[in-house]
């Protein structure tokens, strides 16, 4: 019930969800925190970023991946050409490399669809050193974004 309380808080879009969403945070189950992460995402309150950051690093791969799809959702802004905060461009840049491939995935496609040019150096030097097909087919995918989005 609590999960599905979150989901719906994301689904209503509206400021005031955000903290009873971050308090869902510490919530003992985790789909309830995973729900509550990617409806702080969709939200897209700036006060989501630096209690979403943490979970980048969390046990669950799941968890990991929820973050960096929420991290790519906050990284956007109405504005295409104001700037991402840097913590999420660092976060997001530092996922790439997760030892899971969704994870990984996740945060290459944040990545491209925010179209910050600072993470083009570490896209390119993951694409260099991957084995998978699928990740360097991300890669392209963002860089040709970021290509997009920086004329």
């Amino acid at each position: 019930m609590r999960a599905y309380a979150a989901e719906g808080l994301g689904g209503v879009g509206d400021a005031h969800a955000v903290a009873p969403l971050i308090n869902a945070l510490d919530d003992n189950n985790s789909t309830v925190r995973r729900f509550a992460i990617s409806s702080l995402g969709h939200i897209g309150d700036a006060r989501a970023i630096e209690v979403i950051i943490p979970f980048l690093q969390d046990e669950e791969a799941d968890m990991r991946c929820a973050a960096a799809v929420a991290l790519g959702e906050l990284g956007l802004s109405e504005d295409r050409f104001s700037t991402p905060p840097v913590q999420i461009i660092e976060a997001l840049i530092n996922s790439i490399t997760d030892t899971d491939r969704g994870v990984c995935s996740a945060a290459v496609v944040a990545l491209g669809r925010i179209g910050n040019p600072q993470a083009i150096s570490a896209l390119n030097t993951l694409a260099e050193s991957t084995d998978s097909e699928w990740i360097r087919r991300y890669i392209s995918e963002a860089l040709h974004q970021i290509e997009e989005q920086n004329p």
